[in-house]
């Protein structure tokens, strides 16, 4: 009786893991015929889906002939088959360099005329040469999207000739690692968890023991365990409620310290702590003392900052020499794409009127409007659009009105030409011409 209740379960195991042994261990499915190349030089334009064609982009002619069910051209080097609900590729010179064998293949240039090609077979992944060779060992996972998509970055020392562009965080037995697109391991698989921090570098956040770090490529910590949160070029110490400043290479980091950290701009840090804020470069050192309650960078100068002293708006310079002395209720960068205006301009207020000043402070617009509007257009809007006693109208850079202040709406129409609306509704194109005296 236990023989046959052995014999019994021993079918029902067979029965059930057959057709996953057979598919892989089985005989391959039988291949088509190979595609047909016309034309080996042309750029493929496009697809005919239908009939499994790849065509030249201007007069349609035929490049390529297949009989395959459906075709993906991969950077026009590689085109990826599909038969039999599997994957293969042959390539521009219609060699065959995989058979329709995969569950996914995806190529991807990562250097001029070296590609890495990856594939995927039932639950394995692997990394293949150009010929279509297996160069890896097999993986439990590899970023097939990060493939799809082309997201490669050089390494940090581009000149060092053993610091190799593209490398893919892979999975194998549970355990996170990196290898290159020769399939070499170059970070061991010891890593609960391993992401990228900035695509840019090959910097990893690591994570061990529920604590996370930062590695190099040499697998080298540059960044010591913790409880953190990674950003960009900032980290959160979970334990601290704080938050501190860290290179995207890793190599710059200040101690977590801040309430905030904004973080918008490449060269500079704005610094959060006690309801103020101050201004360190992007190596953490600190420039502008945090004691200012609000600070925004002029984008359109060289290292300037609009800054509230608790008082009253200034601008300040990298080296806390002041600029524009601290005597304004709001101050903020005048937007304009005019042609006519060759400096920086600001947006000033002053005793409830607004006008424009420039780094010098001298006055440009005398403080006499409600508001002033930024001017988001082309070049050739070469005046500004300014509201006084609820009335919009339309001046040049030297305060000349070229649309009176009768206005409930002045808008941006061609070169020349401005639409005006009425308090009634009516719309109006004006023409205006103004004088270069």
């Amino acid at each position: 009786m236990k023989k046959i209740y052995v014999i019994y379960i021993s079918i029902i195991v067979l029965a059930f893991f057959a057709p996953q042994l057979y598919q892989k261990y089985g005989p391959k499915p039988e291949q088509p015929e190979g595609p047909i190349c016309h034309d080996l030089e042309t750029p493929i334009g496009y697809l005919d889906y239908e009939r499994s064609l790849l065509l030249d982009e201007f007069d349609g002619e035929v490049l390529i002939e297949t009989s395959y069910e459906s075709l993906s051209v991969q950077k026009d080097t590689y085109i990826m088959f599909t038969h039999l609900g599997k994957q293969g590729l042959f390539n521009r010179s219609c060699e065959v360099i995989l058979d329709a064998t995969y569950d996914e293949v995806l190529t991807a240039e990562i250097s001029q005329d070296v590609y890495v090609i990856a594939a995927r077979e039932d639950e394995a992944y692997y990394i293949l040469n150009n010929e279509g060779e297996v160069i890896s060992e097999a993986f439990d996972y590899l970023p097939m999207m990060t493939l799809r998509y082309g997201t490669f970055f050089e390494p940090l020392d581009s000149s060092a000739k053993d610091n190799e562009p593209f490398h893919l965080i892979a999975v194998k037995d549970g355990y996170y690692g990196v290898v290159n697109y020769k399939g070499e391991i170059v970070i061991p698989f010891e890593y609960e968890q391993l992401d990228y921090r900035v695509l840019s570098y090959n910097v990893y956040i690591a994570k061990k023991g529920n604590e996370y770090g930062l590695i190099d490529d040499n697998n080298e910590l540059l960044f010591l365990y913790g409880n953190y949160e990674f950003k960009q070029r900032t980290y959160y110490d979970k334990t601290l409620n704080k938050h501190g400043v860290l290179s995207q290479d890793g190599l710059y980091y200040t101690e977590a310290l801040y309430d905030n950290i904004n973080d918008k701009w490449e060269d500079y840090y704005f610094v959060y702590l006690d309801q103020k804020w101050g201004v360190l470069d992007r190596q953490g050192t600190l420039l502008l003392d945090i004691r200012y309650s609000d600070v925004s960078y002029v984008y359109e100068s060289e290292d300037y900052f609009i800054l509230n002293d608790g008082t009253a708006y200034g601008i300040m310079d990298a080296k806390g020499d002041i600029i524009v002395p601290f005597i304004y209720d709001e101050l903020s960068i005048f937007t304009s794409h005019s042609e006519d205006k060759t400096e920086t301009l600001y947006k000033a207020s002053k005793d409830g009127e607004i006008g424009l000043i420039n780094n010098q402070n001298d006055i440009i617009i005398p403080f006499m409007y409600d508001q002033i509007e930024d001017m988001y257009y082309d070049s050739h809007v070469d005046y500004i659009i300014a509201v006084d006693n609820d009335n919009y109208g339309a001046i040049d850079f030297d305060n000349n009105i070229i649309v009176p202040f009768i206005y409930k709406e002045v808008r941006p129409y061609d070169e020349n030409e401005i639409l005006v609306i009425t308090h009634n509704g009516n719309e109006e194109i004006i023409e205006y011409q103004i004088s270069n005296d």
